[in-house]
C-alpha cells in the first residue's frame, strides 16, 4: 500500500512538474514571437517621423485614388488579405471602427494586397463598406513601399503625409489599441513619446 501511495505521489509531482516546464516553454515561445522582428532586423511598418510614400490605386468600386486625395486629413491604411484569417476575424470589428474614426478625423481606409475577385467576394460576404484600394495582381510594391511584409498591418499618416504610427492592428495592446480608443472616445490620437512595442505579423503573403 505504501509503494502504491509512492508510485502515486511520485507521478502527481511529475505530472506538476511537466505543467511547470510546459508553461514557461508557452511563455518563452510568446515572447520570443514578439521579439522576433528586431532580433532579425525586419521592421513592420514605417518609422515615424518619415514622409509617407507616394502611391496611386483604384478602389472596390473602380474610383482612381491617390494619396493626394488625402492630404490635409488624417489617414489610416489598413493592408488586409482575402487569405488572412485574422483579418476575416476582424473586418467586422473595423467596419464599425469607420464612422467613430471619421468623426475623430481620420479616414480609415483597407488596402487589399489579394486578388481582386476574392476580396470582393470577402466584402460582401462581411458586409463591409469602407473604402478599399485593390493592388494590381502580383504587384506588391504598395506593401513593400510601406514596408508591410504580412497582413494585418496599418499605417497612420499625419495631414501633412508624415507616418505617425505603424505596425500590428492589435486591439489589446499596441498604438493600434490606442489608436481606436481614440477614435471611440472622440479624441485625436497623439504619438505617444514612449518607444511602442515590437510588432509582429500574424499573416504573409
Amino acid at each position: 500500500m505504501e509503494l502504491v501511495a509512492l508510485n502515486a505521489a511520485v507521478t502527481w509531482i511529475a505530472v506538476i512538474a511537466n505543467l511547470i516546464l510546459t508553461f514557461a516553454v508557452v511563455r518563452r515561445v510568446i515572447a520570443n514571437r514578439h521579439r522576433a522582428p528586431r532580433e532579425e532586423g525586419e521592421q513592420l511598418g514605417l518609422p515615424k517621423g518619415v514622409t509617407a510614400p507616394a502611391f496611386e490605386g483604384v478602389m472596390v468600386d473602380g474610383t482612381q485614388v491617390s494619396n493626394a486625395d488625402y492630404h490635409g486629413r488624417q489617414l489610416a491604411l489598413l493592408f488586409i488579405s482575402p487569405n488572412c484569417e485574422p483579418c476575416r476575424r476582424d473586418l467586422p470589428r473595423y467596419q464599425r471602427l469607420g464612422t467613430p474614426a471619421k468623426v475623430a478625423g481620420t479616414e480609415l481606409v483597407l488596402v487589399s494586397t489579394g486578388e481582386t475577385e476574392a476580396t470582393r467576394a470577402l466584402l460582401l460576404d462581411l458586409n463591409v463598406t469602407l473604402p478599399v484600394i485593390l493592388t494590381p495582381p502580383g504587384d506588391n510594391s504598395f506593401a513593400a513601399n510601406y514596408k508591410i511584409p504580412g497582413t494585418p498591418a496599418y499605417c497612420l499618416i499625419g495631414p501633412t503625409g508624415v507616418v505617425e504610427s505603424a505596425g500590428l492592428p492589435a486591439f489589446d495592446w499596441g498604438e493600434w489599441a490606442e489608436l481606436v480608443r481614440s477614435w471611440e472616445s472622440g479624441e485625436r490620437f497623439t504619438q505617444p513619446a514612449s518607444e511602442p512595442p515590437v510588432l509582429e505579423v500574424m499573416h504573409t503573403g
